[in-house]
């Protein structure tokens, strides 16, 4: 049995990000694990600090703190 329950990407750039989005996707549907993008959020972070943030759901909008 696999159970996940947060994961973090850590990329470069944006190509990088949408490519490894792309492939954790696959990899959830090739072991029937559902992929919740409305629960994710982009953090971009320049020498530590918060650059922007993108919530691709509102879900979890308020526990990402500066």
């Amino acid at each position: 049995m696999l159970c996940t329950d947060d994961m973090k990407l850590l990329v470069r750039n944006g190509d990088d990000f949408e490519n490894k989005i792309k492939i954790e996707e696959a990899i959830s549907k090739d072991i029937n694990m559902n992929f919740g993008l409305g629960k994710c959020a982009e953090i971009c972070l320049k020498q530590g600090s918060i650059q922007s943030k993108t919530y691709i759901g509102s879900t979890f909008e308020k526990d990402i703190k500066e």
